[in-house]
């Protein structure tokens, strides 16, 4: 009775944990996927919401692409049969924003210009730097404890030719806004509290 109470508290902390982390993560234009994590549905309207501005300006063509959960599981279960590893021991970090979010919301809203997703493994050591670094405007990196773990690929070359990405060491993801520097360290913050528990 008592190591399934117990178990339970894990449980519930570590769910707490990931949807700060998520929260996190749309705050600067990004989501996150995990296979024993629960899905994310928020951004599932932005395609939508798109098409809407889109026949207002007469704009027909969207390239938006979405973070879609079977798509997800599949690529973490076929690059963890790739690499000897486990579905679970993997992270994906999409980015939602595509530059979108500034023609559905405020200006005030934190974007990126990533149009990328990237796959990480929960075991590597991660280490966040800053390239430059004020109130509106970050260019930071994300670097893994080692060498060409983190693959990472466009949304178009993924989506559009199937061509599978390539390996680093580190990404660097640049995020502009009003409210950046707050909302870079709240995602470096839970980023590094999730991947550490």
């Amino acid at each position: 009775m008592f190591s399934l109470k117990a178990y339970s508290q894990i449980k519930k902390s570590n769910n707490e944990l990931w949807i700060d982390f998520k929260n996190s993560a749309h705050k600067i234009g990004f989501c996150i996927y995990h296979v024993k994590q629960e899905v994310c549905k928020e951004h599932l309207l932005i395609k939508n919401e798109l098409k809407k501005v889109s026949k207002q300006e007469s704009d027909s063509d969207i390239y938006y692409f979405l973070l879609n959960p079977k798509w997800a599981k599949k690529r973490l279960i076929d690059y963890s049969e790739n690499n000897d590893s486990k579905p679970e021991d993997f992270l994906i970090l999409f980015d939602i924003d595509q530059n979108s979010f500034k023609k559905l919301y405020d200006s005030t809203k934190t974007s990126n210009s990533y149009k990328m997703f990237s796959i990480l493994n929960l075991n590597d050591k991660f280490e966040f730097k800053t390239h430059r670094e004020t109130n509106s405007n970050i260019i930071f990196y994300i670097s893994s404890s080692r060498t060409n773990s983190i693959l990472s690929n466009t949304m178009w070359r993924e989506f559009m030719s199937n061509r599978l990405g390539r390996l680093d060491s580190k990404i660097e993801i640049s995020i502009t806004g009003v409210n950046a520097l707050n909302d870079y360290r709240y995602f470096k913050n839970s980023f590094l509290t999730f991947i550490e528990k």
